[in-house]
């Protein structure tokens, strides 16, 4: 097995061993452990795999919040078109809308009901006068 010092980037920390024997100590005890290169490599590569899978998941998550974020609102909408209630405020305009068109219309009848009796009073013969029937109007007499 081949001596010497090498430094391994571990995720965020960083080993230093040499290839034959790494001490550890833990309060005054100084235990020698054996490690091999392919023991360092699996090291590595687990820790590798797990930030990527945490990136994996996380990127999966963000693309999961805009989806689903994307479909709240496609549904949303989608169910304001097809449902048949109105919102209290839309009933409230509608409403309000139809009852000043109904006003309108009865200022508008009221104004021609007004017009056409004024008509009919001007071009109504005065009392004064007397009345015609249809033998006066036969005889002609009317007209003297």
């Amino acid at each position: 097995m081949q001596q010497g010092n090498a430094v391994w980037q571990l995720g965020k920390r960083e080993l230093r061993t040499s290839l034959s024997d790494v001490s550890l100590s833990f309060a005054q005890i100084t235990v020698k452990i054996s490690i091999t290169l392919s023991v360092l490599w699996s090291i590595r590569r687990s820790v590798e795999q797990r930030e990527s899978t945490e990136q994996e998941s996380a990127e999966f998550m963000r693309k999961h919040r805009r989806t689903s974020w994307a479909m709240k609102k496609t549904v949303a909408v989608r169910a304001k078109v097809m449902d048949p209630h109105s919102s209290l405020k839309e009933v409230y305009h509608e409403k309000l809308k139809q009852d000043r068109e109904s006003d309108q219309q009865r200022i508008k009848e009221y104004a021609k009901e007004l017009h056409d009796m004024k008509t009919r009073v001007t071009d109504r013969p005065h009392r004064k006068t007397p009345r015609l029937t249809q033998s006066d109007y036969a005889e002609g007499s009317w007209f003297e």
